[in-house]
C-alpha cells in the first residue's frame, strides 16, 4: 500500500463546472485502479491524498500534473503505508482557514512530517463531512 499527498493551484474559481469533472474523473479512476483518498477543494487550491498500488498512485499523480484545470505545486510521495487511511474516494469543499491549513500551501515542504499533518487534517475534514461510520478518526 502506498500513499501520496499533493497540492494543486486551481485554474478556475471554486464551483466552476471543472470541479464536477475532476470529481467524476477521480471517482472513475479510483474504481478502475483500486485507489482511495480524499480531495479538498478550497477557494484557489486542491489538496489531496491518494492511496493504492504504487504504480496506480504514480499514474494518478502524473495525470493530475498534466491536467490543464490545475497546476501542481507540491507532490509528496508515494510513501509505503501500512494501511489505507481513507475507505473510498471522495471530495470535500471548504475554506482553507476553517479547515486548519494556511492559505499558502506552496509554503508546505514535501517532508514526511508535512505529509502526516496534511493526512490527519484531511481525515478530520472527511470525518466531519461524511460522519464517523465512513471516516473514523485514527492516528498514524
Amino acid at each position: 500500500m502506498f500513499q501520496a499527498v499533493y497540492a494543486t493551484q486551481a485554474v478556475y474559481h471554486m464551483g466552476h463546472l471543472s470541479d464536477a469533472e475532476i470529481l467524476a474523473t477521480g471517482r472513475l479512476r479510483a474504481r478502475q485502479f483500486d485507489l482511495t483518498g480524499f480531495l479538498l477543494r478550497t477557494d484557489q487550491t486542491f489538496l489531496g491524498v491518494v492511496e493504492g498500488d504504487e504504480r496506480a498512485v504514480n499514474d494518478m499523480l502524473d495525470r493530475i500534473a498534466r491536467d490543464p484545470r490545475r497546476r501542481m505545486v507540491m507532490r509528496c510521495g508515494p510513501y509505503h503505508n501500512l494501511r489505507r487511511m481513507f475507505p473510498d474516494w471522495s471530495m470535500g469543499y471548504g475554506p482553507m482557514r476553517r479547515d486548519g491549513f494556511d492559505d499558502d500551501i506552496t509554503a508546505l515542504k514535501p517532508t514526511e512530517l508535512d505529509r502526516h499533518v496534511i493526512v490527519q487534517n484531511l481525515i478530520r475534514i472527511a470525518h466531519d463531512q461524511w460522519g464517523t461510520d465512513n471516516y473514523p478518526l485514527v492516528q498514524t
